[in-house]
């Protein structure tokens, strides 16, 4: 078997169906900044696209052909997602800077042999993944 991108269930809704998340974001989505504890205050706080990668050791993302994923209101009916689960989850997003209406998904596993890997070089560039 194939390495795979497994859906995942979100914490906001439980109940509907796992889905794995893409961005049509050309450069970077931003839900995926990692998030962490300030120790000077101990807020929680989203770290930046370069503190989440020093973070975590480098970023990598991944490109797919979107007419393989669904969107939009296909995507959140598939998932079942509920309405107010939806909103919430637009609402969290657009607060970190994101365009929800760049968010794509899967609610099968997504083979890695059908994406584009990229990894963020030190000088802010995409560059192919190498394994």
């Amino acid at each position: 078997m194939s390495e795979v991108i497994m859906p995942k269930t979100l914490d906001m809704a439980p109940e509907a169906k796992p889905v794995a998340w893409f961005s049509r974001n050309p450069y970077w989505e931003k839900t995926a900044n990692r998030r962490a504890i300030d120790p000077g205050t101990g807020d929680r706080v989203t770290l930046t696209m370069w503190q989440t990668r020093q973070a975590g050791g480098g970023l990598v993302r991944f490109g797919i052909d979107a007419t393989k994923l669904l969107h939009d209101q296909a995507l959140w009916r598939r998932a079942r997602i509920e309405d107010t689960a939806r909103d919430a989850l637009v609402a969290a997003g657009v607060r970190q800077g994101a365009d929800p209406l760049e968010w794509y998904g899967s609610v099968k596993p997504v083979p890695v042999e059908r994406l584009v890997i990229e990894s963020l070089d030190d000088t802010y560039r995409w560059q192919t993944f190498k394994w």
